[in-house]
């Protein structure tokens, strides 16, 4: 079976010692990260829950939190219930306050003993894992940009480069942490959407009924399916151009693209960002999934143009909660929560709780 599992793990690096052959790293001394702790038929490719419970029993005791990205659950008793669940899709960003209460629990679970450590997984142990992790290590100050961090996961993780955190909207949350940690002042701010334009036709090898459509998701909320678009070609330019009626958005945005014939209709990309940082135009290598920028039917030249403007002419990103207009406070109470929350969390950040490096950094 180890056989099996260490194909199915890949590249990632394997803890093999002691009678163990998991699919799990010590990212550095108190942080691990692993795949899914498996059950049943699941269990023959990925870890075996019993063998993760008696890792971390004869490792740490009972010192550790487990952190669980999945959006599945499993027998937590297993582990004494030390686990917290968090609802994430996979390959997608999470709601940018998540992160930061995440990595509030990570600090809170560290300062309460110096053995504890945080078992951090998703899925594969890849993307929404490394995604968190990232995040942690810049808010406790280990490091203090985007690229280091980035690089220093991947080769804590993996044994082959270009493998760590690879979805762009997942790179692009980061960035948005990371600019919060720093300290810039920004606020969410209301938006209206009032076109996309996407630059650059793909080669969708479908006739002249060739259809694109677009689902915008607002804090993981659908809140506009639009009607299905011919492909309009303007000049030589090639463009695409989606004009639903303007909407007013905050906050996490997901648009997720379509595109329809007789037969069937299916997911070609997707686009994720927060309308509190001025991300409007994404070029080929920025748009999600990630394996979209080495398909040949995307043009090189292909940009995605999100249209916005201030809602408000009175208030933008850069107009504290207090300042902000009575129309504007009122349409933005969810998220002036959650930006509580983030800076509640910021008052815990720079409290470095890390002994070592991995030997092999």
């Amino acid at each position: 079976m180890d056989y099996i599992r260490t194909i199915v793990s890949g590249k990632k690096k394997r803890f093999i010692s002691e009678g163990y052959n998991l699919d799990l790293t010590y990212v550095c001394d108190r942080i691990i990260a692993m795949a899914f702790p498996a059950e049943g038929f699941e269990s023959c490719y990925r870890n075996p829950i019993d063998k993760v419970v008696q890792f971390l029993e004869n490792r740490h005791g009972n010192n550790y939190l487990i952190m669980n990205l999945s959006s599945r659950t499993y027998d937590y008793s297993k582990f004494k219930n030390q686990v917290k669940n968090y609802q994430w899709n996979n390959h997608h960003a999470p709601q940018l306050h998540l992160l930061f209460n995440m990595c509030k629990s990570m600090q809170e679970f560290f300062n309460q003993k110096q053995e504890n450590v945080v078992v951090v997984h998703c899925l594969a142990g890849k993307g929404r894992t490394g995604t968190l992790i990232c995040c942690y290590l810049l808010y406790c100050g280990m490091f203090n940009t985007v690229n280091d961090v980035l690089q220093y996961y991947e080769k804590s993780r993996f044994n082959d480069e270009g493998l760590g955190v690879n979805q762009p909207c997942q790179i692009r949350y980061i960035e948005y942490f990371n600019q919060l940690l720093q300290g810039e002042a920004i606020y969410p701010s209301l938006k209206y959407l009032s076109s996309i334009i996407i630059e650059g036709v793909p080669k969708l090898n479908i006739d002249d009924g060739s259809k694109i459509s677009a689902k915008i998701y607002q804090n993981q909320q659908l809140i506009k399916d639009t009607q299905i678009l011919k492909i309009i070609q303007e000049n030589q330019t090639n463009c695409i151009i989606m004009t639903p009626n303007p909407i007013v958005v905050h906050g996490d945005i997901l648009i997720e693209f379509y595109n329809s014939n007789l037969v069937k209709t299916k997911l070609i990309m997707r686009i994720s960002f927060n309308t509190s940082f001025n991300t409007i135009t994404f070029t080929k290598d920025q748009i999600d999934p990630f394996k979209i920028k080495n398909d040949s039917r995307i043009p090189d030249n292909f940009k995605l143009h999100v249209c916005q403007s201030e809602y408000c002419n009175n208030c933008d990103q850069t107009t504290s909660f207090h300042e902000k207009c009575p129309d504007c406070k009122q349409a933005l109470n969810q998220e002036r929560q959650n930006w509580h929350q983030i800076k509640d969390a910021l008052k815990l950040k720079g409290v470095n709780v890390i002994r070592f490096f991995p030997q092999n950094f």
